[in-house]
């Protein structure tokens, strides 16, 4: 009787171990949870701008002397990804100039579009953004002169090469002004014997999306 109660205790014992539940994991947090999971790369964020530009250009050449300060109106639409200095842009152009010269009467229209690289210099968040660009134009160059000893009439098509030089002064986080200076060489105008290069200051209004 003696010997029964200890073995009868250490049954009951070895029972208790063997039917008691297990013990559940510890939960991890949300917070825990996210800095456990695998890292996801972000997109890189992108700057874009819309820009209007509204400038007076200057025609090289003798023979744009009856229509060669026309006024200029152009929109940009540029792209970069923000911390790197270099991006995309393209736009178009569009010129015009009526003029009397001579008892001539002369109108000019030139179309332009355009693609190329540009560069940002700077940091981002800055205020003012210098910058340069370079790329090739495609251009439409119409005269009409009811006179051809003073100027020809011609409708002719043209490629050539511009750069850019300006800045831009960010006034808001949408809202952007600037000014530049715009070159273009390499053109040629056959009919006319001679080409449509030119140089133009503009000041240019942009916004950011």
């Amino acid at each position: 009787m003696r010997l029964a109660v200890p073995l009868l205790a250490a049954c009951a014992l070895a029972s208790c171990a063997t039917t008691s539940p297990p013990v559940p994991a510890p939960r991890l947090s949300p917070a825990t949870s996210l800095a456990h999971a695998p890292s996801v790369p972000l997109a890189k964020e992108k700057e874009r701008y819309l820009t209007l530009s509204v400038g007076s250009r200057s025609m090289i050449g003798r023979e744009w002397d009856a229509v060669d300060n026309p006024t200029t109106v152009g929109l940009t639409y540029d792209i970069r990804t923000l911390g790197q200095s270099f991006g995309l842009e393209a736009g178009a152009l569009v010129s015009t100039e009526d003029s009397s010269t001579g008892g001539a009467n002369i109108d000019s229209l030139i179309l332009e579009g355009f693609i190329g690289m540009r560069n940002t210099w700077g940091y981002d968040g800055s205020t003012m953004r210098p910058y340069w660009a370079i790329g090739a134009s495609v251009m439409r160059v119409m005269v009409d002169s009811d006179t051809p000893s003073v100027m020809p009439d011609f409708d002719e098509d043209t490629i050539g090469f511009y750069f850019r030089l300006g800045a831009r002064v960010q006034i808001s986080d949408s809202v952007a002004l600037g000014i530049e200076y715009r070159m273009v060489r390499g053109t040629d105008i056959s009919d006319f014997g001679a080409d449509a290069d030119y140089g133009q200051i503009s000041l240019n209004f942009g916004w950011a999306f």
